[in-house]
């Protein structure tokens, strides 16, 4: 299997469930989703079905049946990635061994992040044999390579990062709005050059979760975020 962009899944077509779950205005309403999707998601019960998210709910969705979706899913691995695919072949789900877990409702992407609240809408999920794959969302395209470690990232107005890695998997180059960078390492001391201009930045940059970040050697730390901004951190 190449590229997945698969769009025929729909959620809602109109068959009601036996169980239903009453709201808190005692309010009666269908859901589809189990509580294992709940829980891999991390999305609240509000964004799937319009529940308030509490735990009593949350249990109550718990005695549902299961997904048929889910019941029926085929499982696919691309390198690190594994995909769910339901039983016409289309794929629903996706998720990485780095905390990114991709779900289509209707025809409609959403993925989370461990570690951040709340998802997002995506657009052009495309999950290669290999494992690498990308995406876009409202500020732009992300990819990531057959190790799940970030290649390219919006950096605000149109502009793109892009990163490159050692053998040992450390981020050592990056191309972007200021150029060309290149890690260094002198006296056990690491720094950042820029091949351009030849500034020097004493400290090191990373990646965390798509944002890029520097951590200078005095102890002050900037977010360089993918709308383009610069932000103090600490």
């Amino acid at each position: 299997m190449g590229e997945m962009n698969s769009s025929r899944i729909e959620i809602n077509d109109g068959k009601m469930q036996s169980t239903r779950t009453p709201d808190l205005l005692q309010n009666y309403m269908s859901c589809r989703e189990s509580l294992d999707v709940f829980r891999a998601n991390t999305v609240n019960a509000r964004d799937i079905c319009g529940l308030p998210s509490t735990d009593h709910l949350l249990a109550q969705l718990n005695e549902q049946p299961k997904d048929e979706r889910v019941s029926k899913a085929v499982y696919v691995n691309h390198g690190h990635m594994r995909c769910q695919l339901d039983e016409k072949g289309d794929v629903f789900t996706v998720s990485d061994d780095h905390g990114h877990f991709f779900m289509k409702f209707g025809d409609k992407w959403t993925v989370t992040t461990e570690g951040v609240k709340g998802s997002r809408e995506v657009t052009d999920l495309k999950v290669n044999n290999d494992g690498s794959y990308s995406y876009k969302d409202a500020s732009g395209k992300f990819s990531f390579d057959k190790d799940g470690r970030l290649t390219e990232a919006p950096a605000g107005d149109g502009h793109a990062r892009k990163f490159h890695y050692d053998s040992a998997g450390q981020l050592d180059q990056i191309d972007g709005r200021l150029g060309h960078w290149e890690r260094q390492m002198k006296d056990g001391k690491v720094s950042w050059i820029n091949k351009d201009s030849k500034t020097v930045w004493e400290g090191d940059f990373k990646v965390n979760q798509g944002v890029l970040e520097f951590h200078a050697s005095n102890g002050v730390a900037w977010a360089f975020t993918p709308q383009g901004q610069d932000v103090r951190i600490n």
